[in-house]
């Protein structure tokens, strides 16, 4: 509790609730409000509203505040200074009285059926742990610009099937998931940027098993200040070492995880690729994404964003690694025609397969 600055609630805790909503927030100003009133609107009522505030530098804790005193399901909680989306998550799930657990980003629109939708699901499905929703991109004016339809189901017995499986997690929407209050799952801090896809890596090592619905459940926010261009970079870096991870829990029952030198690791990564280029393809996936809705046919930001792919896999490859990007962040339908386009940029037979 000492990084803990208080907690706020009104909340009758002799009720327990069904559902424990969990968001962190760090100056998440601008879409706050539009993300609290999405989760206080729900036609499923009997939820708690667990929001932690990660040493916001803004007035986030204002507007939260503003909102725990009018609605008794909201608990609020304040660190003195930012910890990261890790630790918050985790003080969430320690505070967390229900018996499921869904997760909310604060800049994110729950649609005002997603939390009966998972609730029935989960109740009516006693062998899941997991399930997430298919969902809809907005840009960072709340336009559509796309949805993104899953379904599929992951069990234990699918362990084996290694690609298939990552195949699918990837495809998992973190704000979109809810899942059981009682497994003990927690979040690993040196699972940087991906600790959503190292914990349900870690269900499924567990003998847990996982679906996704192609129920829209979401608005996800598509922006740069989502995710900053280098860490959106980073990401796809990371992803690797959790698959790897999980093929090392598949073969030996533990993992490298203790011995994972993540800020190193870090380091390196950060010094291959300039900045720049980074910050190219995250526009670029936005550009793409518009594209599709548009209908235009010259595919001029789908050839650019392969083009910068390329230069950012080609910069990796002194180091060694393999760069997940091309399977992680590829925009839905564009990862069908890969082939295609690498044919039309004139890569020819050294497309990416």
């Amino acid at each position: 509790m000492g990084n803990v600055l208080s907690i706020y609630m009104t909340t009758n805790l002799t009720s327990v609730p069904v559902v424990s909503v969990i968001m962190p927030v760090h100056n998440g100003r601008a879409y706050l409000s539009e993300a609290i009133e999405s989760i206080l609107n729900q036609t499923f009522t009997d939820f708690e509203y667990l929001i932690i505030d990660d040493g916001s530098t803004d007035d986030s804790g204002r507007i939260i505040e503003s909102y725990r005193t009018k609605d008794s399901r909201i608990r609020f909680v304040q660190f003195k200074a930012n910890k990261g989306i890790t630790a918050a998550l985790n003080e969430g799930l320690r505070l967390a009285r229900g018996r499921y657990i869904a997760r909310m980003d604060a800049d994110d629109i729950s649609d005002p059926k997603r939390l009966k939708i998972q609730h029935e699901y989960l109740e009516n499905n006693q062998d899941v742990c997991v399930v997430a929703g298919s969902f809809r991109n907005i840009d960072s004016e709340g336009r559509y610009l796309s949805e993104v339809h899953h379904e599929f189901e992951i069990s234990p017995e699918d362990s084996g099937k290694v690609p298939h499986t990552i195949s699918n997690l990837k495809h998992m929407c973190h704000p979109t998931v809810m899942f059981r209050n009682n497994t003990g799952m927690r979040y690993r801090e040196k699972a940087y940027f991906c600790e959503d896809k190292d914990l349900w890596l870690r269900c499924l090592s567990d003998g847990q098993k996982i679906v996704c619905l192609p129920h829209i459940v979401l608005s996800y926010r598509i922006h740069t200040q989502s995710i900053s261009s280098e860490k959106f970079y980073l990401q796809g870096l990371f992803a690797q070492k959790m698959e790897d991870w999980y093929v090392e829990r598949l073969k030996t029952g533990h993992d490298s995880y203790e011995a994972f030198d993540a800020q190193s690791y870090m380091r390196e990564a950060r010094a291959a690729v300039p900045t720049h280029t980074v910050e190219s393809l995250t526009a670029l996936r936005i550009l793409v994404a518009r594209e599709n809705i548009s209908g235009q046919s010259d595919n001029r930001f789908k050839r650019e964003y392969i083009r910068t792919l390329w230069k950012i896999n080609g910069f990796f490859s002194h180091m060694g690694l393999v760069i997940p990007y091309l399977a992680n962040c590829l925009p839905y339908r564009l990862k069908l025609r890969l082939k295609s386009y690498a044919r039309i940029i004139g890569y020819g037979r050294s497309s990416p397969k």
